[in-house]
């Protein structure tokens, strides 16, 4: 009978054990890496559509992989797709590539980035959460952020083709929740358009501007009539780098297209000190 209990003993020490090795290796999956080339690789996921998502309706998520400071090619990384429990999947991964090479100063700096594209769905009104997703890099395994959305009721009085035109062209903003002082990033703005449009950029006076706006060319997933197609993007992109530490706003940016005006949602940007960054979401540069 001793025997038993030392032996269930010892059996459950063990689990403790193997939970923490688990732990620890599940741990150091990180939304952001350092590659063995010297590469920067951040992984990211968000939604272009999460200010109008509803139920029944069809939305995206993308992940966006990108790496820095590229010093050879960085071959088919294995993207592995979290587990979209609760949502039914429309379409993909629709992935698309590109890469940037700039010189300054005499350095050349490369980057490569890819986006995977999902179309999902929602059956009911809910906020719900999509788990991270992984992607392997050289042996370097890189973990997206989770990705928390909300899902409003359907509108019966709404006129479904509008909401259709609605959806086929977004104007959004993409930038980091936080960066580091001395540390350059980009602001993105995205039209899922190919159409000349007016821009009118927000006040920047918070930030030193390093270049830009620049108009960057490409083609992303979108919805027409129920149906995944590939519309043109345009998007513009800012290198900033921030003047002091605080908590500073960036304000909506507008474009206009065939006499209508979209505007993107106000962003906040925390700047923090060096080397005291908490990676709850990746900064991504884009070189240009």
């Amino acid at each position: 009978m001793r025997i038993r209990k030392i032996l269930c003993l010892i059996f459950s020490y063990m689990k403790r054990i193997i939970f923490i090795i688990t732990f620890v290796t599940f741990s150091s999956i990180a939304l952001f890496a350092q590659n063995s080339d010297g590469g920067q690789i951040t992984f990211r996921a968000y939604s272009p559509d999460s200010a109008s998502i509803k139920a029944g309706e069809q939305f995206r998520v993308i992940f966006e992989l990108s790496v820095k400071n590229v010093q050879s090619d960085m071959g088919t990384p294995e993207f592995n797709a979290p587990d979209f429990k609760g949502l039914s999947v429309s379409g993909g991964p629709y992935p698309s590539q590109s890469s940037y090479t700039t010189i300054i100063n005499g350095k050349m700096t490369s980057s490569q980035s890819i986006i995977y594209t999902y179309i999902l769905q929602t059956p009911k009104a809910k906020i719900f959460v999509i788990s991270p997703a992984t992607i392997v890099v050289k042996n370097d395994t890189v973990q997206s952020n989770p990705l928390t959305l909300t899902a409003l009721p359907a509108s019966k009085t709404e006129n479904k083709e509008k909401m259709q035109q609605k959806s086929e062209l977004s104007f959004y903003v993409i930038a980091p929740d936080s960066v580091q002082m001395g540390e350059k990033f980009s602001l993105i703005f995205t039209v899922n358009s190919s159409e000349k449009f007016g821009f009118k950029s927000p006040p920047l006076t918070d930030f030193n501007i390093l270049k830009g706006p620049t108009i960057m060319q490409g083609t992303v997933p979108g919805i027409a009539d129920g149906e995944v197609v590939w519309v043109g993007a345009q998007r513009i992109v800012y290198v900033l780098s921030p003047k002091k530490e605080g908590q500073f706003k960036i304000l909506p940016a507008t474009i206009v297209i065939n006499n209508k005006k979209y505007r993107t949602k106000e962003t906040t940007i925390k700047v923090i000190p060096k080397k005291e960054r908490n990676y709850s979401r990746p900064v991504q540069t884009y070189d240009v």
